[in-house]
This record gives C-alpha cells, structure tokens and sequence, in this order.
C-alpha cells in the first residue's frame, strides 16, 4: 500500500495532524512533507515536494491543507501529473474522485472542522464498517466481491485496533458459517456480500435463524440473476424479505436511502439481532456502498459495555467454566427442548407481531396526494426528489418509502384513500419488478399501479419516475 501524502502551512498544521491521526489508526501509512508546527511559513515549500513525490510514485494519493485551501491548491496544479481538489463538504470530494480523478484531496483549514474533515473521508461501505465496531462488533468474516469489498477491507484493519477478529474465509460459504460460529459464543458478529454472494450463505443463514443466533448480514446489491452486473442494483428484494434459504423463517430487512440512514440502521440492526436473537440484514446497494455523504458516527460502546453485551447471552456455548455441564449450542431442529414444528409455530408468533412492532416507513406529503410515488433504498430518495418537482408543477404527489421493507409497512398504503387515487407509481432497480408485488397485496386493485424501473447496473433515473407519474394525471 503507498503511502498518503500530507502537506500544510501553518494554518492548515491543526487540520493535517488530525487527519494524520485518522488515517493511522484506521490503517493507512503516511508520509508527512510538513509543516511541522504553528509557525508563519509558505505553502509552496512543502506543496513541491508532496507533488514531485506523487509524480514519482513515492506516494498517493494525497491531501494538502491551507487556510483557504485555494493557495496550495493552485501550486499543486502546477505540476503536471497533479490533479488536486479543493473540497469542503463530502459531495464535493466524491465528485471529484468520480468525474475529475483527483489524486490530491484540498482542504480549507480556517473553514472546516475536524468532524466535516472525518465525513469526507468515508463513504457508505466504510461508515457501515465502522458503525458496526462501534456497536460492539468484533467479529466479521467475509469474502471479496464487488460492489462490497471495502467492508471487509476497513474490517481488516480496524478489527486488531479494537481486539476484534477479522477472518477472509475461503469462500462466502466459510465466511457465513464462521459466522454462525462467532454469534453462538454470544459475539456481535457480522458479515456481508453482494447478491449472488449472499444467495451462497444462504444456507448457514437458515441456520441462524433455525438456532435464534444474533448476526447482521449485509447485502450490497449488484444485478442478476446469476453473476449478473458488479453495477448497483435492488434485484433481491424477493430473496431479503421471502427468506434468504430453505424453510419459512423471516428476517428484519433494513434498507436506508441515506449514509446517514445507514449509520442509524447499522447500529439499530445489532441491538434488533440481539432483541430477538435472529439474524437482521441490511438491505442496501452498489451506489449507497460507495458513495460519499455527511453522517454522524455514533459513540462507541466501550470495552465494559461490549462484555456487558455478551455477559448477557448466558445460552452462548462458551465451555464449562466450572458449571456442572458443558453449554452446547444446538443447530435448528437439533434442540430436544422443543420440537420443530413448536419452534416453527413460536417464530411464526414472532414474526406476526413484528408487523405491528417494527414497521417502519417515511410519510412524505401524502395527506392531499392525488398521485403516490413509493420506493425504498436509494430509489426512494430519488423518487422522494421526483414528488418536489411534481408539487412544483402543481400536481400533488406524495411519498411512502419502507425503512424496513421486511415487515412490509402495508398500513401505509390501506391509510391511503386509494379510491380517490390516481394511481400510485412503483420505483424500483429491478426487471421484472418484485417491490411492487407487494405494494399490489395491499393495495387489491383498489387503484391503478405503474411501475418505473431500470436494471442491468444503471440507477434509476429520475424522468423515468416522472414520466410514469405524468402518465397518470392524463
């Protein structure tokens, strides 16, 4: 791995030995060229170096600071293999990556702080990642697949800083079932894939639901079927919220349309999986994976409190430890307790009440709606923005976006006067649709539904959406 390159003046010394700080521990080596201290000093001493040694391939890329950040930006750009950016929010730097191929990430030091410098550095896999260490997470076995290799390459190196196991199994197979293994010893374990990856553990994640084992799965959805496209897709709904593996168990699916979202759902996916002792996935895809944004991170939980956690689950198999018996934790169906057909009947119990006790959905403008738009994940945001343009255009047009799509909100759409609806517009990335099978249970042909979708890897677009909403006001 090369090593990030940092330089500064004065104004921007603060700034520059904070993001040192942060990119050291979460694994990333650095050269610093400068400034060392406080004291008045130009720029360009140490903006040359830090250029000439990204031009050699003695480092990269890199990220210069200045009171304005304007300064040293433009002295970067004077050599010839520079490209830097002066960034001040997320957006702006993801933007930059993406359409400019910035090696030099600009920051203004009298402008930012030290909590806006830390949000532009993470993007969606890595906030997930580090959400899910906060939370007491300290176990995660995974296996290399886009769109969601990030995960278990920030796991990698933040799992030794906090005395966590990091393990790449030798297939997504190994890795679901490793697992398995860390949650029966009462671990907060965690692991994640991409679409075909997650239909490989399915098995073993049958098995955790058969043996109540608390386990967050991440799913960052690419096309299909089959090996399909690495490109962002939402093609596996019907596997996240029908049951992902043999027998009728059901998980929580949680699918934020937001990075911020997905911080909040992180951490609210393994206090669920420990609520209910089953395994909880979140639901999300290619784009919100790797794309940038501003979150707050929440407080990590501290070492006593992660042990806290774990003393609590006294069915862990963890030995003897001087008990009159050995604690064995059995696999679904194993357990001669309880039969199988009553374990079935308590977790059907279960997952019924779930439908009144986990529903979760964004009402958004509804309440005089002639048009409804719904969608979840990242199509939800996009289409939250189609329903501003229509209201602009005087049509009124509401949203309804599943939060959890697994209990399905249906109490969202029957609170609806849908026979006064013009119709209600489905968006989804996914050819045939499969979300809005759902939304057409509820709905009953009690009012017209369209659907506007896109797959093959390419995000939905926005006219799409508007298009099918303008066809039902004619």
């Amino acid at each position: 791995m090369k090593k990030v390159g940092l330089a500064s003046d004065h104004a921007g010394f603060e700034l520059k030995e904070f993001v040192k700080t942060w990119l050291t521990e979460k694994g990333y080596p650095c050269k610093d060229f400068g400034t060392y201290s406080t004291e008045s000093c130009d720029y360009a001493d140490y903006a040359h170096p830090l250029a000439l040694a990204i031009e050699a391939g003695e480092c990269g890329p890199g990220v210069a600071i200045c009171g304005s950040g304007e300064g040293i930006s433009m002295t970067l750009n004077k050599h010839q293999g520079i490209r830097a950016a002066l960034c001040w929010i997320p957006e702006i730097a993801h933007l930059s990556r993406q359409h400019n191929d910035a090696n030099v990430l600009v920051m203004p030091g009298r402008f930012i702080d030290h909590e806006m410098a830390e949000k532009i550095f993470m993007k969606g896999c890595e906030a997930v990642a580090e959400t899910a260490v906060r939370a007491g997470c300290r176990f995660f076995a995974g296996y290399p697949i886009t769109p969601q290799n990030d995960v278990p390459e920030y796991f990698a190196r933040r799992m030794p800083q906090v005395n966590g196991v990091f393990i790449q199994g030798e297939s997504e197979v190994a890795s679901a079932n490793m697992a398995y293994g860390a949650a029966a010893a009462g671990v907060r374990s965690m692991t994640s894939s991409s679409s075909c990856g997650i239909s490989l553990k399915s098995e073993a994640i049958s098995w955790m639901a058969g043996a109540n084992l608390p386990v967050v799965i991440a799913n960052f959805q690419r096309g299909g079927p089959g090996i399909g496209t690495i490109q962002p897709a939402q093609q596996d709904y019907n596997q996240a919220t029908k049951a992902s593996g043999n027998g009728g168990f059901r998980m929580l699916v949680l699918s934020p349309s937001t990075l911020q979202e997905a911080v909040d759902m992180t951490w609210e996916a393994f206090e669920l999986a420990d609520k209910y002792s089953k395994p909880v996935l979140l639901l999300m895809d290619g784009f919100t994976g790797t794309m940038m944004e501003p979150v707050i991170l929440p407080d990590p939980l501290s070492e006593e409190e992660v042990a806290a956690i774990r003393a609590t689950k006294t069915w862990t198999a963890r030995g003897k430890h001087g008990g009159p018996q050995h604690k064995v934790m059995c696999g679904p169906g194993l357990d001669t307790r309880i039969s199988q057909a009553q374990m079935n009947q308590r977790d059907a119990e279960l997952y019924e009440s779930w439908k009144t006790t986990e529903v979760e959905y964004e009402d958004y403008l509804t309440e005089d709606a002639e048009i409804i738009l719904t969608a979840y994940g990242i199509s939800g945001r996009i289409a939250k923005s189609a329903v501003n343009i229509l209201r602009g255009e005087g049509v009124k047009a509401g949203l309804i976006r599943p939060k959890k799509v697994y209990p399905f909100p249906a109490q969202a759409y029957e609170k609806l006067p849908l026979e006064r609806l013009r119709g209600i517009v489905c968006a989804e990335m996914s050819i045939p649709a499969q979300f809005a099978e759902d939304v057409g249970n509820v709905v009953h042909g009690r009012t017209k539904i369209v659907t506007a979708l896109s797959s093959g890897g390419d995000i939905l677009d926005r006219s799409t959406i508007l298009d099918a909403a303008r066809g039902l006001m004619k």
